[in-house]
């Protein structure tokens, strides 16, 4: 049996059987061969890394610039607000507590009205309202964005705490575990470095070579090759391990002002983004976030 009649096409067991019994040796070179030919593959991939980390020495890790900075903010608020919006029209919640013994869960159960409607009713969204909550710096002005921040959302979250049980999950606890939009910055740094061929430099910062670099099939951008999307991701998750600023939505949205301010405020938001924070939104993996952004996008 010629080998070369089996390549384009699935073996079989019988095909095989009829090998090892015509080739005996065949099997035991293929696999010599194979065995060899990965031994090579290493001995490369492990040159090209000792390249990279020789390269290491002495480096300096870029600086944020500032327009990194007011790119992060603003897309942070832009993102933000349309979050508030939604939660503005989706069903209002109200808790309610079981204490079942040996410990006490807060659940939230959806409403028939939606937090808008609740809101032209004059109601605490957040259950917040009472100045009782003031002396720990809890309490939220009914009708304001803040009131809306910390509405319950209908699910709940675990609370970490032994015994604690279950606790009702607010549109704010939902807003934080979206981590991605904290890494905005140090994406428009990388994607900068990744449109202006700065190879050498995304190398350095992955610890990783572009061609070695973990492949990451997920979205794509206009005249950015697979492998160098991959590379710049593996860059900033990197770096984003040791360095990633927290942005406190207190501080990017005026919490204190009336839901009726909101539709002024989406107008005011940014949604023309140049191709460095275009890049930079489909690296950090929020280029969907509801702000003029989808995968693939160009300027």
């Amino acid at each position: 049996m010629d080998v070369c009649d089996l390549l384009d096409r699935r073996w079989t067991a019988g095909d095989v059987t009829d090998v090892l019994q015509e080739r005996p040796d065949w099997l035991k070179d293929a696999r010599r061969r194979k065995t060899a030919a990965k031994g090579e593959r290493d001995k490369q991939r492990q040159a090209r890394l000792a390249a990279v980390q020789a390269r290491r020495k002495g480096f300096t890790y870029p600086a944020v610039p500032a327009e990194a900075t007011e790119f992060a903010r603003e897309f942070t608020r832009a993102s933000l607000l349309n979050y508030l919006r939604r939660a503005l029209d989706a069903a209002a919640a109200d808790t309610y507590v079981v204490d079942s013994g040996y410990d006490v869960s807060t659940y939230a159960s959806r409403a028939a009205e939606t937090n808008r409607e609740r809101a032209k009713r004059g109601v605490s969204l957040s259950g917040l309202g009472d100045r009782d909550f003031s002396a720990c710096g809890m309490y939220r002005e009914p009708g304001t964005l803040g009131d809306l921040f910390d509405a319950p959302t209908g699910d709940t979250i675990a609370t970490y705490v032994s015994g604690a049980g279950l606790a009702a999950e607010s549109w704010g606890d939902a807003w934080h575990d979206r981590g991605a939009l904290e890494g905005l910055a140090l994406a428009y740094l990388v994607a900068d470095l990744a449109l202006n061929g700065e190879i050498a430099t995304l190398e350095v910062i992955a610890e990783a070579p572009l061609g070695d670099a973990e492949v990451m099939t997920e979205g794509s951008f206009d005249g950015i090759a697979a492998d160098v999307l991959s590379l710049a991701r593996q860059a900033l998750y990197s770096r984003a391990e040791t360095e990633c600023p927290v942005l406190d939505p207190e501080e990017i949205v005026d919490m204190t002002a009336p839901l009726s301010a909101l539709p002024g405020l989406l107008l005011g938001t940014r949604y023309e983004w140049s191709r460095t924070e275009q890049l930079a939104a489909v690296l950090a993996g929020v280029a969907n976030d509801s702000v003029g952004i989808a995968d693939g996008d160009a300027v």
